[in-house]
């Protein structure tokens, strides 16, 4: 292999850590075969050999007169045609004793698609074998994690439920573990740095879970039977542990759904359907929940499931409107300063279905990106028509976290070429992106890039998850957006008061304009004016509502596109 392909591949470190064997070698398949470039402390020390004896030499070096050549072959056809391998063969230690080693090998691949080499991680399952398992039968684990596949974590739980019933131990509990935004995760991840979160994980539940029975039913859910439900609640915090993969360090969040027997099932496809059932609950509450799950959750599901198949059509049978919320200023008589543009779904059956129901939904199947370049259109098209009447109105579109990981690109070029279209300015245009995403630092390129083309940059719903300074520095911010829940009630209650002055005045210090949502009542409005915030957006100045209705309500009024304030700042000169 070139050293240039060498020097491309990824840090091999993340593979010293593992529990089961690793090699790394480079992507040549012709005859002599690849060369062994890694190798990993748990191979040495079940294969019995030197890393000096390994490395430069291809894997033809563990084989001897017992090893299938035949297999080899097909090994090797079938990497060169599918890209990856799973199986088993008889190798060699250093000592001439034979082992059988299960191997799974996948590309490595560098961000064009080429082939840099290939990683194979191993199990040493000489003992499996002697204990029956045919060397071409079915593995009854999956071969990255070791977890049990579905067919066997079943039949185990079933043994276990089985033994209950005859009173010889306690009941079982399933559950159904799933990583959210794993769609996120892996955009921003090579596959063999997924794969390497998966053993992790993997990892942290055998060690975790003594006793407990242990199974994959997909590459970003687990299943789980144990005893003890307090174990669960000890497990979700050792898998939201922070992954350290070389240059990046992954703060993942996992969903559990429960499942007891034999309440919510008395055999284990019932109690797994539950459990599933149960996770679909805890996405609907947030995320990062554990659920236990009840009798009405089959409803809610039933209906998410009927949800997700009307919105394969929403767009194309027009059932999608925007309407438009203003952003009032404090400052001077409450002027218009724009305005953000809000997703509604009218369904002919459903009805009108709310956005806190119908958004996860988009995000989880990935239609959000779609949708968003929608609205991007729309917004752009709305804003041509006011100016034909004389109305220029800055708008506020809400980006999604797939926008930004899969899409950024297409996302900026499609705003690109509506601007082009219709001579539009880029600071007319608000990326409104929550905290959550914000403080992601994947997302920090695909952000600067959006500053860097003109858009303002608002973070949304400030302070209602986990709000970090650091955001506010890493980040081109130009709008804070306090969330609801943090201005709700500060009229009677101190602390919001108090929090709410100093983050006015630190996003003053920054340059940032502070917009207040969810201002609901004048006692509210009268307190965040005297407190400078300078925006208000909530039912006390003006609720959302369609584009013409927003013409009628602008009637006489004044928009204010330029600053608020004239601070001098670099955001203040962004937003003139």
């Amino acid at each position: 292999m070139a050293q240039s392909d060498a020097d491309m591949l990824p840090d091999l470190s993340i593979l010293d850590h593992l529990s089961r064997g690793a090699i790394v070698t480079d992507a040549q398949l012709d005859p002599p075969g690849p060369t062994i470039l890694y190798v990993n402390d748990t191979f040495l020390s079940f294969a019995d050999w030197d890393r000096a004896d390994l490395i430069g030499q291809t894997p033809r070096v563990l084989q001897g007169p017992l090893t299938d050549q035949t297999i080899v072959t097909d090994l090797r056809t079938e990497l060169e045609e599918a890209g990856v391998w799973h199986g088993q063969t008889i190798n060699y230690r250093k000592t001439g004793s034979t082992f059988i080693i299960e191997w799974s090998i996948t590309p490595i691949r560098n961000g064009d698609g080429r082939v840099l080499g290939y990683v194979a991680i191993i199990d040493d399952v000489t003992e499996r074998v002697r204990l029956g398992r045919s060397i071409a039968g079915v593995p009854q684990t999956d071969r990255q994690t070791g977890l049990l596949l579905y067919d066997e974590f079943r039949n185990q739980v079933e043994g276990w439920i089985d033994r209950f019933r005859r009173n010889e131990c306690a009941p079982p509990l399933v559950a159904h573990l799933e990583i959210d935004d794993f769609v996120q995760v892996s955009a921003v991840t090579s596959p063999l740095e997924m794969s390497m979160v998966r053993i992790i994980l993997a990892q942290r539940m055998v060690q975790h879970t003594p006793g407990a029975v242990l199974g994959q039913s997909a590459q970003d859910r687990f299943l789980l039977a144990t005893d003890d439900i307090e174990l669960l609640d000890t497990l979700r915090g050792v898998l939201t542990a922070p992954v350290a993969l070389a240059d990046k360090r992954l703060h993942l969040r996992v969903t559990i759904g429960v499942a007891l027997c034999p309440i919510d099932g008395e055999g284990c496809d019932e109690l797994i359907r539950a459990a599933i059932i149960a996770t679909a609950e805890g996405h609907h509450l947030g995320s990062n929940h554990l659920c236990l799950y009840f009798g009405e959750f089959s409803e809610r599901m039933a209906r998410t499931r009927r949800l997700e198949d009307a919105l394969t059509v929403a767009a194309q049978e027009q059932q999608f409107q925007i309407v438009y919320q203003p952003k009032l200023s404090t400052a001077d008589g409450l002027t218009v300063h724009g305005v953000e543009s809000l997703l509604r779904w009218s369904h002919p059956v459903f009805g009108d279905v709310p956005p806190s129901e119908f958004i996860p939904i988009l995000e989880a199947t990935g239609r959000i990106t779609s949708v968003t370049n929608w609205v991007c259109d729309r917004v752009l098209w709305q804003q041509n028509q006011w100016r034909r009447h004389n109305l220029l109105m800055r708008v506020g579109i809400n980006v999604s976290q797939l926008d930004l990981l899969a899409d950024a690109e297409d996302l900026r070029r499609r705003l690109a070429e509506g601007r082009a279209r219709y001579d539009l300015r880029a600071n007319l245009i608000e990326i409104e992106i929550t905290e959550r995403i914000a403080a992601n630092p994947e997302m920090q390129k695909a952000i600067a890039q959006l500053a860097n083309d003109g858009y303002l940059i608002a973070i949304d719903d400030f302070g209602r998850e986990q709000s970090t300074l650091a955001t506010l520095v890493t980040y081109a911010v130009d709008v804070l957006k306090l969330d609801k829940e943090l201005v709700a009630d500060c009229a009677e209650n101190n602390r919001r008061r108090i929090v709410l002055r100093h983050v006015a005045a630190m996003a003053r210090d920054l340059g940032m304009l502070t917009v207040a949502e969810g201002v609901e009542d004048r006692a509210t409005l009268e307190l965040l004016t005297e407190m400078e915030i300078d925006l208000i957006q909530g039912f006390a100045v003006a609720k959302p509502m369609s584009a013409d209705d927003l013409a009628a309500f602008m009637a006489g009024r004044v928009s204010a596109c330029g600053p608020i304030r004239s601070s001098g700042s670099a955001t203040a000169t962004r937003l003139g």
